[in-house]
């Protein structure tokens, strides 16, 4: 009976070692988790992107000179809370002076706290975010019109601010600002954190969206959202390491406004 030669010495091949085959598996894992990280997975390894967008006709033209016509404070903005919303055991005191409500140092009520009938509260709200925006949009670069100067333009002129109208405020910046574009806002959320950067039993909540118009003409080019709710590292560590501090602390609701409008500006301009 002839003796017949292994299969490695007729042809070579050789069986890898329990080790290789345990790092070719793990290499195998890490490029499907790679692969997960660069998309909206199932798996929830990865959010979606901050900043929902739609573009219209948004072409670099347009993004010259832009007037921040004042925002608006949506009528959910002073919406109560879910039943089931944790209520801070000391309501924060919202600052009255004009000096803090210029600085970020200003706080703003819960949503508990800040009823339908304090317009006023949701009106800073509102102004607070637009000059974040209008801050966002000069760091990019682009020569940006502050909310202030527009409102100071149409009530020079006695008219109200036409905070919803486009047409009638584009008019206006072209002809007063010489602006190639004017972006509407609405400030539908502003969630105070409950806490402090340490430890916090509720994390600061912001939502807003801006649309760009053409001027003259009010035509809109580009619309964004920001809907945020700050995450722990724990639960993602993928979003809450883009927060400013990079997810080792809780944020303020003016800083998370803050962030949220320089997320909203570097999407609209396609910057990284």
């Amino acid at each position: 009976m002839a003796h017949t030669r292994p299969l490695s010495e007729r042809t070579g091949w050789r069986a890898p070692a329990p080790a290789a085959r345990v790092v070719s598996a793990g290499l195998v894992l890490l490029v499907g988790l790679a692969a997960a990280c660069q998309s909206r997975s199932p798996l929830g390894i990865r959010p979606g992107p901050v900043v929902q967008q739609q573009k219209f006709a948004l072409f670099a033209e347009y993004l010259k000179k832009i007037a921040v016509i004042p925002f608006y404070p949506d009528e959910r903005l002073g919406s109560p809370a879910p039943r089931n919303a944790p209520r801070p055991a000391d309501p924060p005191v919202i600052p009255r002076t004009a000096e803090a409500r210029s600085t970020e140092r200003i706080r703003m009520a819960a949503p508990d706290q800040l009823p339908r009938e304090a317009p006023a509260e949701r009106w800073e709200i509102a102004a607070l975010v637009g000059n974040f925006i209008a801050e966002a949009i000069a760091s990019q670069g682009i020569a940006a019109i502050a909310p202030n100067d527009v409102e100071m333009a149409f009530t020079g002129e006695g008219h109200p601010v036409p905070r919803l109208d486009a047409r009638t405020a584009a008019q206006l910046a072209s002809r007063t600002f010489g602006a190639t574009a004017i972006v509407l806002g609405k400030v539908s959320r502003y969630r105070e954190r409950v806490g402090s950067g340490a430890g916090a039993t509720r994390p600061a909540s912001v939502a807003f969206e801006i649309s760009l118009h053409q001027v003259p003409t009010g035509r809109r080019l580009w619309t964004g959202r920001f809907d945020e709710t700050q995450h722990s590292l724990s639960e993602n560590i993928f979003r809450a390491r883009n927060y400013p501090g990079g997810g080792t602390r809780w944020l303020s609701a003016a800083e998370f406004a803050r962030w949220g409008a320089d997320e909203v500006i570097k999407t609209m301009s396609g910057s990284p």
